[in-house]
């Protein structure tokens, strides 16, 4: 049960460091100042409205990267120490 309350935490402290970074670089005004020289307003403000619809999007998908990254590190973990209690097991020491 404990580890789901710390699953929580991290997947909050990602999207909160996420959204801090975008504040305080001001992600969305250097954009649009990159873009501005390249395309016109309106295609633009098109681009960012789509941006801000898939936005809900991007928030479930951080659990879920965070998930399957922690399972995989998991997995590789338990698989090294599989071998490495192999190993240990099938070595004749003094022999």
């Amino acid at each position: 049960m404990k580890n789901h309350h710390l699953f929580i935490v991290l997947a909050f402290l990602s999207i909160l460091f996420g959204e801090m970074t975008k504040y305080f670089l001001n992600i969305k005004s250097l954009i649009l100042d990159g873009l501005t020289e390249q395309l016109a307003y309106e295609i633009i403000d098109d681009t960012f409205d789509k941006i801000r619809r898939w936005q809900l999007l991007g928030y479930l998908i951080i659990p879920f990267f965070l998930l399957a990254k922690t399972q995989i590190i998991a997995g590789i973990l338990g698989i090294g120490t599989f071998f490495l209690i192999k190993t240990f097991l099938t070595k004749n020491y003094g022999e």
